[in-house]
C-alpha cells in the first residue's frame, strides 16, 4: 500500500512539472509570435519596401481571399523587378523567358533588388 501510494503522489508531482514547463513554453511561444507579427505589421526586421510589407500583410492574413492579393502583390512586384533589371518583353512571362541564370544569377539577387527599390 505504501509503494502504490509514493508511486501515485510522485507520479502527480511529475505531472505538475510537466503542466508548468509545458504552460511556459507555450507562452513563450506565443510571445515570440506576437514579437513576429508586431514587426511584420511595422515593417521592422524585414524589408522596407512598403509594397512587399502589404504583401506580407495578404500573406498572414486569415482570409483566403487575401492570399490571392498577395501572389497578385508578388506578381506585380516580380514584374516590376524584371522590367527594372532590362529584361525585354510584353508581359512577366516573356520577361522571365529571357532571365537566363547568366543574367540572373540567383534569388538573392532578386530580393537585393526588391529592398532596394523603394528603401
Amino acid at each position: 500500500m505504501t509503494i502504490i501510494s509514493y508511486t501515485s503522489i510522485r507520479i502527480f508531482e511529475i505531472r505538475s512539472k510537466e503542466k508548468k514547463h509545458l504552460e511556459h513554453e507555450i507562452e513563450e511561444y506565443a510571445h515570440h509570435q506576437a514579437e513576429r507579427e508586431k514587426k511584420l505589421q511595422e515593417g521592422e526586421g524585414g524589408s522596407k519596401n512598403e509594397k512587399w510589407v502589404k504583401t506580407l500583410s495578404y500573406l498572414f492574413s486569415q482570409h483566403s481571399s487575401d492570399w490571392k492579393l498577395a501572389v497578385i502583390e508578388a506578381d506585380s512586384m516580380l514584374d516590376d523587378l524584371t522590367t527594372q533589371l532590362g529584361f525585354k518583353g510584353d508581359n512577366l512571362g516573356d520577361k522571365l523567358k529571357e532571365a537566363t541564370q547568366e543574367k540572373f544569377h540567383n534569388l538573392s539577387s532578386a530580393g537585393k533588388c526588391m529592398q532596394s527599390e523603394t528603401g
